[in-house]
């Protein structure tokens, strides 16, 4: 068994990362750093006793998608962990287009490549799971994370959209997505006073991995479901509000880049 992971030399990544070498899956991890993921490698291959390849590419480049497809095409990845990203949010006046696109590029365009590059050697196998990580964000508009909120709503629709189509098409092959909450991964910089509360980095991925693996399409762990409720109860109006309010006083600072 084989499994690639994006955005592996932190936060999720990480967990990821363990918890399908864990379960015996050889891996392939990308990121950007190669000496974060060369550490990471150390660490499972000699705790899990799997294989472990490491790719340092920057996803947010054409280039850097077509080489981590091309290089582990050969593998026939039984799956495929979308989870490479980071946030860069502001009132308007205070973003770097530059930055806000560079996000898109990874958190959109990349995630939407990459899953139909595999999906479809997964579909000629009739094998294959892909896990898209999105964000609770993706459920609501989210003032001062504007765009970020956008991206990973494409990435909610477009997971739930193929995997309505691949369920028609009586293929084996499925795509989950998870729509976490705010954890301490280094997406929201170090300034960032958020904390989840229930439940630690690795606990979370744990629950998702054992659910994605059962098959499960959305993902939504403990006290994140109570954004379900925000999205049938209240008015998008108030919503907003609400949302508003606690990014303001979670991310210090509003206008810088959240990695």
């Amino acid at each position: 068994m084989y499994a690639v992971i994006t955005g592996a030399s932190s936060g999720f990544g990480i967990e990821f990362a363990r918890q399908f070498a864990k379960r015996g899956y050889d891996l392939c991890i990308a990121a950007r750093r190669k000496d974060k993921l060369l550490e990471l490698r150390d660490e499972i291959e000699s705790r899990y006793k799997v294989n472990v390849d490491v790719i340092s590419v920057d996803l947010s480049q054409e280039q850097g998608i077509l080489q981590l497809y091309e290089t582990t095409r050969s593998k026939n990845a039984d799956v495929l962990v979308n989870n490479a990203g980071f946030a860069t949010g502001g009132m308007p006046g205070k973003i770097d287009l530059h930055e806000e696109i560079r996000m898109l590029d990874i958190n959109v365009r990349a995630v939407h490549q990459l899953t139909r590059l595999f999906l479809s050697d997964m579909m000629s196998r009739n094998s294959g799971r892909i896990l898209n990580v999105a964000s609770l964000s993706a459920w609501l508009p989210v003032p001062v994370l504007s765009a970020y909120a956008a991206g990973k709503a494409y990435i909610l629709h477009l997971s739930e959209g193929i995997n309505f189509e691949l369920k028609k098409m009586k293929s084996n092959v499925r795509i989950s997505v998870v729509t976490p909450g705010f954890y301490k991964t280094g997406i929201a910089g170090d300034h960032a006073e958020i904390t989840h509360g229930s439940s630690s980095v690795s606990e979370f991925i744990a629950v998702v991995v054992k659910r994605f693996l059962k098959g499960k399409e959305i993902i939504i762990v403990g006290r994140d479901t109570r954004i379900l409720l925000l999205t049938r109860f209240a008015l998008r109006s108030i919503a907003k509000r609400i949302i508003f309010s606690f990014v303001r006083k979670s991310l210090v600072d509003p206008s810088h880049t959240y990695h």
